[in-house]
């Protein structure tokens, strides 16, 4: 049997895999970048051999209700104190931590976030992302998610408490709103978020578990943009120093696999 390829590229190495600034990974699956001035989030993920892009640029993100102003906090270019890259039997691990960055956030106690990624051989990502506000905040009803563009998904499916849910993207339907938006709710037992392209690419988001305060929200997608919400409008308390985490795999497969 063919052992699959596995190569690994630090882009710019500093004095060791722990300062990388840029990591590159890929197998015969995915091929996928991340970098330091992203926040130490994916910020490639392309699907083999079709290159279909299934991940543009993750961001962890507020835009209101978590502070007193309206505004964009979120990871950028400054906001990871940590990326380590390391490389051990299982393949290569990403680990990133730090602050979320903007306005609405100066001289505030920091919204900090964390994220892990474990990349192998297999067509399967596992995740980590995770959110600790810095002061508490009772009955907030703002926006906080892990989110992500698809720029070719085609169509999806959403595995519901009421059966599998499916839409077909459409050109300029973003003016409309939200496809789905966490209603109704996942199936508790086989969650099941999954993105196809037109070339026949899949990104499928399984084993999604998730802990802490604020609890998980759930998905929403608008156009192709993918919410992974801790808030989204219904009311949450927010607990200084308490991480809220969600957990998945995250797994790609091309054209007839």
């Amino acid at each position: 049997m063919r052992r699959p390829a596995l190569t690994l590229t630090l882009a710019l190495l500093l004095t060791s895999a722990a300062h990388a600034q840029d990591v590159t990974f890929e197998n015969d699956t995915y091929s996928v970048v991340l970098t330091k001035a992203n926040g130490g989030l994916i910020q490639s993920l392309r699907a083999k051999p079709s290159g279909d892009e299934l991940a543009a640029g993750m961001i962890v993100y507020t835009d209101y209700g978590v502070f007193d102003t309206r505004g964009q906090v979120s990871t950028g270019a400054a906001s990871a104190d940590v990326f380590d890259v390391h490389r051990d039997a299982a393949g290569l691990k990403v680990h990133t931590e730090g602050r979320l960055l903007g306005t609405p956030a100066d001289g505030k106690p920091p919204l900090r976030y964390r994220a892990d990624f474990v990349f192998d051989q297999s067509p399967t990502i596992h995740v980590t992302a995770a959110i600790q506000p810095g002061e508490d905040k009772s009955q907030v009803g703002g926006f906080m998610a892990f989110a992500w563009p698809i720029p070719t998904m085609a169509s999806y499916r959403v595995r519901t408490i009421e059966g599998l849910l499916r839409h077909l993207y459409r050109d300029g339907e973003e003016a409309a709103g939200r496809s789905y938006s966490h209603w109704p709710p996942l199936d508790p037992v086989r969650p099941l978020l999954s993105f196809t392209t037109k070339s026949g690419a899949t990104e499928s988001i399984t084993n999604l578990h998730w802990s802490g305060v604020p609890e998980f929200t759930g998905p929403a997608v608008h156009g192709r943009m993918l919410f992974l919400c801790f808030l989204d409008n219904d009311t949450r308390d927010l607990k200084a120093g308490q991480w809220s985490e969600i957990t998945f795999d995250l797994q790609v497969s091309a054209a007839g696999r």
